[in-house]
């Protein structure tokens, strides 16, 4: 597809007219939406007033959602309406909850990328951003933003670029989806590219979904129908922080584990005791993850024969624990980094040992 500045939309307020810019509605053939429900759109509402109040805060955040797609175009310029679901802070940077990462992927490999970290003047309900490409035909991935809600979107290329759809595939014909606290959300990473489960994405080769919830990861039966009904290669069951207490969370990870199973009989499900065990009280913690490794032992007595552990002790290596964390809850990009390869070591190894 050749770029018409017929085919553009007028914006009412843009900052980017220089360089032949052609704004337009990215929701469209060639470009490819990844891990995305549906447009703009997370939870749907219907289900998250059944479960908290963080995951109706987070239910229609652009958390794990890619853009994919083949250009010419030297630049990519992106102009968004959207809310901030969070408040910065050390632990919430700016480019982690409203900025876009902009990869150019070189046989299947990651070659260059740089974050666009939308501005917004005085005045503006819009912020907006463009960075600049190397020339010539490339694979394009936007790895959208952590903590906001998307209300419009549109992306801009040079005049008379082409568009084609992406011809890289995943390893693996069914996307992993991600289930969790802030942890699997992303907090404590510095920009949406190096949240755990998309870094595991580009290690592995697999695509998936992120449903992790700063706070929220409460495992209420909406939740778990909710995500159940997903076709997915593996259910990474990475629930344990935000369980309020010791007995709570001994009435509801078995729970969850078996509602689960119950509607996806043979789908692999990989049980995550808690990143940063050695950082708090290491008796609740050891208590939480005996609670996870009996939910793992009736399983594989009652004959689940695609059940795994992960025990969170060494997501890290305990000897650098302390250099891999944000604020002794949150691993930060080292910490990701480590989880990634770990997790998404044992997410593959899943797949091919299926029964």
């Amino acid at each position: 597809m050749i770029l018409t500045k017929e085919m553009g939309v007028k914006l009412k307020d843009t900052t980017i007219t220089k360089m032949d810019p052609v704004f337009f509605d990215p929701f469209i053939d060639p470009i490819e939406f990844r891990g995305m429900y549906k447009k703009f759109v997370r939870v749907p509402e219907e289900v998250a007033k059944q479960t908290n109040e963080h995951v109706y805060k987070y239910r229609n955040t652009s958390t794990g959602v890619r853009m994919v797609f083949r250009t010419d175009s030297d630049y990519i310029a992106i102009h968004t309406e959207f809310d901030d679901c969070e408040q910065r802070s050390l632990t919430y940077t700016n480019p982690a909850i409203s900025g876009f990462n902009v990869a150019v992927i070189k046989g299947n490999k990651l070659s260059y990328m740089k974050t666009v970290s939308p501005s917004q003047g005085e005045g503006k309900d819009y912020s907006e951003g463009r960075v600049m490409l190397e020339e010539g035909m490339k694979e394009v991935e936007i790895v959208f933003p952590l903590f906001i809600s998307i209300k419009k979107m549109y992306i801009a290329l040079r005049e008379g670029s082409t568009i084609l759809r992406t011809d890289r595939k995943y390893k693996y014909d069914k996307p992993v989806l991600f289930y969790g606290s802030s942890i699997v959300h992303g907090v404590g990473s510095s920009i949406p590219f190096n949240t755990y489960p998309n870094l595991a994405s580009y290690m592995y080769g697999f695509d998936y979904y992120n449903y992790g919830f700063g706070a929220g990861a409460k495992v209420e039966e909406a939740m778990i129908d909710f995500l159940a009904d997903f076709d997915m290669s593996v259910f990474v069951y990475d629930y344990d922080h935000n369980a309020p207490s010791v007995e709570y969370f001994a009435q509801t990870h078995y729970r969850g584990y078996k509602q689960f199973r119950e509607k996806q009989p043979n789908t692999p499900i990989i049980l995550i005791s808690k990143f940063g065990y050695y950082y708090s009280n290491l008796v609740d913690n050891e208590r939480r993850r005996k609670i996870i490794l009996e939910t793992y032992r009736k399983g594989i007595e009652a004959g689940d024969k695609n059940l795994w552990f992960i025990d969170g002790r060494y997501l890290v290596p305990k000897k650098d624990a302390w250099y891999m964390t944000t604020d002794l809850v949150h691993p930060n990009d080292i910490g990701y980094y480590y989880m990634a390869k770990k997790i998404g070591k044992t997410v593959v190894q899943a797949i091919k040992e299926r029964k």
